[in-house]
């Protein structure tokens, strides 16, 4: 408790410093006439995974759609560019920080709209976090996100780069993403149709990037306990089910979950705090999806390099769980793994350039890139770490690698 009030009377900056020593939470902000509390110059390092980037010029946590209207209108009538940050797991944030608002949705509610023998569909509140809504998913012998256990960042940040892993995509199960129209401030009900889900991408990423701010997601997952996924023929879901076998351990929805984390922190995928190697926003590139006279050239680089591309991780296309992925020809594609290509071009776990200081390559992970704490790390030389590694990618076998995160 203060008990020395006889500082008030020295002046504002008496009081901030006075409050500072006391341990108070002491940050300029402006006061809309709703009431709602936009924070000044607020730090948006600790808000993310990489703990690296400068400043938001404004930021507004809003709760539900009358508090995030408010902040849009207040946002048109300043003349503010927006952003809105999830988790920030997905994210590097420019080191001279972002000139506009940015906005984080708080809204975790869950409940339930439909249900059957069968299935259940669940609206989600954008600002729940995803992996707890896994849990209480899987708790509830729902399936169709057990694989996606582990996953950092909320709910509404799902759909937009259709989260994947282990052959499980978020496209697979929504059924609708409900937005607000950043112009008008109506809400819109978008069917999974109308979102262009393909891999890690869909119209949030694109065409609708500055338009729409996802408020909820509804989900329709399957009522199952007993799972037996061992014969679907995907390589990355057998790791998580030669786990079980191996242990002895049954498939159910809770054991899968449990094997997916475990695989996930054993490569630095879950977020601690003890952990260096998680300082990421995990995989920083795609796997590249090429035509497949593209592949063919790329194997023939590979071969005149003295490089045998018989084992490169690569399988052939057509579709990715309903949604295309190949810009509507029907050539076949193949995905090809971009971790096989960055070791090939001569990186390796853990290695750092001292051009680029404060950043390096996850030693458990090749496709993560890391911020070191003690090192200087800053979002400037991540990039540029990040534009080193895929030029030599480039150079070599003429693959250009895309980013995973918002930049």
């Amino acid at each position: 408790m203060v008990q020395d009030l006889h500082f008030l009377d020295r002046g504002y900056a008496n009081i901030v410093e006075k409050f500072r020593l006391l341990g108070a939470d002491i940050r300029r902000a402006t006061i809309l006439p709703s009431g709602m509390r936009v924070l000044c110059d607020e730090p948006l390092s600790d808000r993310t995974t990489l703990r690296v980037g400068g400043n938001a010029k404004f930021f507004l946590s809003v709760n539900d759609r009358s508090e995030l209207a408010t902040g849009l209108a207040w946002a048109q009538e300043q003349d503010l560019n927006i952003f809105v940050l999830g988790g920030g797991s997905n994210v590097v944030v420019d080191d001279a920080g972002f000139n506009g608002l940015v906005i984080e949705m708080t809204d975790s509610s869950l409940k339930v709209l439909e249900e059957s023998e069968t299935d259940v569909l669940i609206e989600v509140g954008a600002g729940h976090n995803w992996d707890q809504f896994v849990s209480a998913a899987v708790n509830m012998g729902l399936s169709g996100v057990e694989y996606l256990s582990g996953i950092p960042g909320t709910v509404g940040a799902s759909p937009i780069q259709n989260i994947g892993a282990y052959g499980q995509e978020v496209a697979q199960i929504i059924e609708a993403v409900n937005v607000m129209d950043r112009k008008d401030r109506t809400i819109k009900t978008l069917t999974k149709e109308e979102c262009m889900f393909a891999y890690r991408s869909s119209n949030f990423k694109t065409i609708w990037l500055h338009r729409f701010v996802i408020v909820s997601v509804e989900f329709r997952l399957e009522r199952q306990q007993s799972v037996d996924h061992f014969g679907q023929g995907k390589y990355s879901r057998k790791q998580v089910l030669w786990r079980l076998r191996d242990k002895g351990e049954g498939f159910s929805l809770t054991t899968i979950r449990n094997a997916v984390l475990e695989i996930r922190g054993e490569k630095s995928m879950i977020l601690s705090e003890d952990d260096p190697n998680s300082r990421s926003v995990g995989s920083f590139f795609m796997n590249p999806i090429l035509l497949e006279t593209v592949y063919l050239k790329v194997c023939e680089s590979l071969s005149n390099l003295g490089i045998d591309g018989t084992n490169m991780p690569a399988k052939i296309v057509h579709q990715t769980n309903g949604t295309s992925c190949s810009n509507g020809d029907d050539e076949p594609h193949v995905q090809i793994s971009a971790a096989w290509l960055i070791e090939k071009a001569g990186f390796y776990r853990g290695c750092e350039d001292e051009q680029f200081p404060g950043v390096a390559l996850s030693s458990r992970h090749c496709l993560a890139l890391i911020t070191k704490e003690s090192a200087g790390a800053s979002a400037t030389s991540l990039v540029g770490f990040a534009d080193f590694l895929r030029a030599r990618v480039e150079k070599l076998f003429g693959v250009f690698l895309k980013m995973e995160p918002t930049c």
